[in-house]
């Protein structure tokens, strides 16, 4: 698998005692996957692939932001959440992504807002990179192999402020603060 790493803040609104996208990578068959979830009790996050969960031990408080981290090097799959390590996994995915998904698919969603998505192809953040773009809400630190930065501010939902031309499709609905 090819080395990957994303980050994103992430702020629950109501906690729907369900599980919810976050961040989402699929193949073009869906079958393969990847990603940032919130777990079946709504409040607990954790990193997935098709062929494995961890999830760490946090519930999250519904009404805060919280930053989240994903990388992937190889079989290794971590997650961390406001900048320290939370959960791994180690799973050997072959991935060929077709599909990025934020905060649902029509039928897996999360009551609650995202913000600030940034993406890197080709490239795993270390843990005091991922600490650096967390503190640099709406810029971007680490611009090496950056794929892909969706500030998801008013007005500009769907724009890729990297200049690599990545624009987001916007199903349903979009809110701001």
């Amino acid at each position: 698998a090819d080395n990957f790493s994303a980050t994103g803040w992430v702020y629950i609104s109501v906690d729907r005692n369900t599980s919810g996208i976050i961040f989402e990578l699929l193949n073009s068959g869906n079958g393969v996957l990847e990603g940032v979830f919130l777990s079946t009790d709504g409040t607990t996050l954790i990193v997935a692939t098709n062929g494995g969960v961890f999830s760490g031990s946090t519930s999250l408080n519904v009404g805060q932001w919280y930053h989240w981290g994903y990388t992937r090097s190889g079989a290794t799959h971590n997650l961390y959440l406001d900048g320290v390590s939370y959960a791994s996994i180690s799973n050997n995915i072959t991935l060929t992504p077709n599909n990025l998904v934020l905060y649902s698919d029509s039928i897996t969603w999360m009551n609650g807002r995202i913000a600030d998505v940034k993406v890197w192809n080709g490239r795993v953040l270390t843990q005091s990179e991922v600490q650096a773009e967390m503190n640099s809400k709406y810029a971007v630190v680490n611009t090496t192999s950056l794929y892909a930065h969706w500030k998801l501010l008013a007005g500009a939902h769907t724009t890729d402020s990297s200049g690599n031309g990545h624009t987001l499709t916007e199903l349903g609905t979009f809110s701001d603060e």
